[in-house]
């Protein structure tokens, strides 16, 4: 019986010592609408995903400890939560877009080309 006892106590405390945790969430903009293939990852590690159709993600397999989520999309701002994996995390969030507008003399350059070749045909 102690020996069916001790075995059991040895088992609990392997268990615990490689429980293995997931971060999970779904990612949408500012108005609601989910993010398709958004760019999940644990930094500092080669783990990661994207976002599937209506915005889920999960990621699997994780240790205990410090984790930093990075998430980025084209044309929205990086994200990045900082916590302690102790348990199964879940997290709903909206990107904001990016206030980036790019070179606005390119487009007037390419028009000036397409201008170019239409007066030379």
């Amino acid at each position: 019986m102690i020996r069916s006892v001790v075995v059991f106590l040895f088992l609990c405390n392997a268990y615990f010592a490689f429980a293995q945790y997931s971060v999970s969430g779904k990612i949408l903009d500012n108005e609601g609408n989910p993010l398709i293939g958004a760019n999940i990852i644990i930094e500092n590690s080669d783990i990661g995903t994207t976002s599937g159709i209506d915005g889920d993600f999960s990621i699997r397999g994780l240790d205990e400890g410090n984790c930093i989520l990075k998430v980025s999309y084209v044309g929205f701002e990086t994200f990045r939560h900082e916590f302690y994996l102790s348990h199964d995390h879940h997290i709903d969030l909206s990107l904001k877009r990016s206030s980036y507008q790019g070179n606005k003399g390119r487009k007037h350059h390419s028009r000036s080309i397409h201008q170019r070749y239409r007066r030379g045909s």
